[in-house]
């Protein structure tokens, strides 16, 4: 897929927001995340050979922790697909995962500036307090099924907007996991 909107651009990964003609009629937005790494050295790729562990992609090891956390019963972004490019024998040197858009999601760092920024009233406060339970849930989810997050910021977890307004305060997680 070519184009689409930058999302996420950081040093060996990019992510994109690209429509797509929906068959059922109208457009579907995913977003395409990019992954490019130079080749394992040496020493990792022979520990590797020796653990009998199967080369791995980027993406397909995120589309692996999306299906552990996805069976720990945490909500999160669902596959679309998957694509890898294997030159010789090796690890993929380019890989990418597509992703479905969740409709009405935002990253909580972003709706926590937006919808609280300096706003001091009891209500904003009560409502930051069931963000931040919602978000303790998620992690302490995460936790007892074994799951760590290596980048557990709020710019990776997601929120809807219309369900923290009524209290219940939904948190989806993205990002890599290890």
């Amino acid at each position: 897929l070519q184009g689409g909107q930058p999302y996420r651009v950081v040093p060996g990964r990019s992510t994109v927001r690209v429509e797509l003609p929906d068959p059922r009629g109208g457009w579907r937005a995913v977003y395409v995340k990019r992954y490019t790494c130079a080749p394992a050295p040496c020493c990792a790729g022979l520990r590797r050979v020796l653990r009998l562990d199967p080369p791995r992609s980027f993406a397909d090891a995120e589309l692996r922790n999306m299906f552990r956390v996805l069976d720990a019963g945490i909500p999160a972004m669902r596959w679309v697909a998957l694509g890898e490019e294997r030159p010789g024998r090796g690890a993929a040197q380019r890989s990418c995962l597509v992703t479905e858009e969740i409709a009405g999601a935002v990253q909580a760092d972003k709706y926590c500036e937006a919808a609280f920024g300096a706003d001091r009233s009891r209500e904003a406060i009560l409502r930051k307090r069931g963000l931040v339970r919602a978000m303790a849930n998620v992690a302490r989810r995460m936790h007892c099924a074994g799951l760590v997050h290596r980048d557990f910021y709020l710019c990776h977890l997601l929120v809807r907007p219309a369900e923290v307004a009524e209290g219940a305060g939904t948190v989806l997680v993205e990002g890599e996991m290890g």
